[in-house]
């Protein structure tokens, strides 16, 4: 594979078929969801925007009525800290599923790939920590995907390339990353393509810039054939701190603390999800960054307790940064992270101080349906992936052990 150009093409004129058809697919939704909105069983309103979008804000309650909101039922636990076996994980970066249930576990200190199938028994490891042909260093997150055919990629970040491997785990090929000087994470795409999140800097010099990068599997190759530009967001509110090591200066740019910074997801259907940082609010774009929807909800907002900030204050004081109590703000951001599931429907994490969590879930359409219900204790949950009925994710216990766990998705009438 040539090299990828620094500068290489990007998207402007006119959306990709990936993107006209996914447009396509929730304008439909969105006709659906007027329809409910004017039978009286939601209390929100769809506004048309002038450039063809549509603005969705739902109230405060949802629409799943009471005792009908969806459950999260955990049925499946991998890990022990006890074993000495594959089911022992020190620093899990990635978890992934196949059509057929197949579990992927990307082991970051081992730097290998676990596979368990789908009632958690392990069926085997691939790959190993080195840097030749078949072994990984750095395994990274965001980073495993399965084609429909079985072959298995690992982003292989130190290395700076992806490594295939055969369904059965034989090591097939490498091929290299792209000319981006950083990658943050990949998605595969609802139409085959992988995604690849990084910067890039003009040929003429100059300030990088976040873009996408469009690949194609060609044979045993990632072909990259797009750049994608990204959205361009304020940095949001940091502290500069520094200090002297072995007679070198080091500057730590860190965020104060409490203030969400605005960020930017890229959907496998296509189109960005922006996360403006304004109140509960999120914005679909474009790969032109064109406004496709923006989803808003009527929240109370969640203060900030003083045993949060002087918990906060004395966690910094050890490290010597000072921090300006009075730049903490007064609430929690609005939103924590999110994603979309398999059947496009849009799952928000939410900080509700202390150690609660909630995930709170919009159908296709935009429409706020409810919060999610479960026993497990969701602060202790780093989601991963979302199917049809099933979140697959990383729990850690009182003792900071990491299990892999798969809970079903109850849904209510």
């Amino acid at each position: 594979m040539g090299g990828f150009p620094q500068d290489g093409p990007r998207r402007r004129a006119s959306l990709s078929v990936m993107g006209t058809l996914a447009l396509a697919a929730v304008t439909a939704t969105w006709s659906c969801a007027g329809d409910a909105a004017d039978e009286g069983s939601w209390g929100g309103t769809i506004e048309a925007l002038a450039g063809g979008g549509i603005r969705v804000v739902s109230p405060d309650r949802g629409l799943w009525p009471e005792g009908a909101a969806w459950r999260l039922e955990e049925d499946l636990r991998i890990g022990s800290f006890q074993s000495e076996g594959p089911d022992l994980f020190g620093q899990i970066s990635d978890v992934a599923v196949d059509g057929a249930g197949r579990i992927f576990v990307l082991e970051r200190q081992a730097n290998e790939l676990r596979v368990f199938d789908a009632d958690g028994s392990h069926v085997r490891t691939i790959g190993r920590e080195g840097s030749g042909p078949g072994e990984l260093n750095l395994a990274a997150g965001g980073g495993v995907f399965v084609e429909a055919s079985g072959r298995i990629w690992i982003n292989n970040l130190r290395n700076r390339r992806w490594e295939l491997f055969s369904s059965e785990g034989e090591a097939l090929a490498s091929t290299p990353m792209t000319g981006s000087s950083f990658v943050f994470g990949t998605v595969m795409g609802k139409d085959g393509g992988l995604y690849e999140r990084g910067r890039v800097r003009p040929t003429d010099g100059g300030d990088s810039r976040p873009v996408i990068i469009r690949k194609e599997v060609q044979g045993d190759s990632l072909v990259p054939v797009d750049t994608i530009d990204a959205p361009q967001l304020p940095e949001g509110e940091t502290i500069q701190a520094s200090n002297a090591s072995d007679g070198r200066r080091v500057v730590m740019i860190l965020p104060v603390p409490f203030v969400h910074r605005p960020g930017w997801t890229f959907d496998p259907a296509g189109y960005f999800w922006v996360e403006p940082g304004d109140g509960y609010r999120l914005v679909a774009l474009s790969p032109e960054l064109d406004t496709l929807r923006i989803i808003e909800r009527v929240y109370e907002p969640v203060r900030v307790t003083s045993a949060e900030i002087d918990e906060v204050m004395e966690r910094y004081s050890g490290t010597g940064i000072d921090v300006d109590r009075s730049r903490i703000p007064d609430h929690h951001p609005a939103i924590d992270t999110y994603r979309t599931d398999a059947e496009g429907n849009l799952w928000v994490r939410r900080d509700l101080g202390g150690e609660l969590i909630a995930w709170e879930v919009f159908d296709e359409g935009g429409r706020f349906l409810g919060a999610v219900e479960s026993d497990l204790d969701l602060d202790r949950l780093t989601v991963h992936e979302i199917t049809s009925d099933a979140v697959y994710g990383v729990f850690r216990d009182d003792l900071d052990v990491q299990y892999m766990v798969r809970l079903r998705i109850q849904k209510g009438s």
